[in-house]
């Protein structure tokens, strides 16, 4: 398997220049789609990075970052993602950002349901 150089984006990192971070190696990006429970939570750069990234022929996959504290978050969000992405073409995975201090205490058993649940969600559109 070929090894690829790829960094993550968000709205947090404006004003990229695609074409100098593809001549300096990077080959692929995994653009943040957006966040939470809601589509009105899409990343504010996401259309744009997405554009942008394909404009200049590189990998790209998503990543949703979550507050899931249940199952049932986890599948609104799963949708909300879907939405966001409206259905896109992507070379790579549709990545779930489960990090945030909030889901900590949940434990590893209840974090890997939230987890199952959002990738079933997500499987279940062809992604």
């Amino acid at each position: 398997m070929a090894k690829v150089s790829c960094v993550d984006i968000s709205e947090f990192q404006q004003g990229i220049n695609f074409n100098k971070m593809k001549s300096d190696g990077i080959k692929a990006v995994i653009i943040r789609a957006g966040y939470g429970r809601e589509s009105s939570q899409k990343d504010s750069m996401f259309e744009s990075h997405y554009k942008n990234a394909k404009s200049e022929n590189m990998m790209i996959g998503v990543y949703w970052y979550s507050y899931a504290d249940s199952v049932g978050d986890a599948e609104k969000e799963a949708k909300a993602c879907l939405e966001c992405i409206n259905n896109k073409s992507l070379d790579m995975p549709i990545y779930y950002d489960l990090e945030d201090n909030s889901q900590t205490k949940l434990g590893k058993a209840k974090l890997t349901e939230i987890a199952e649940r959002f990738c079933e969600t997500i499987k279940k559109s062809n992604y």
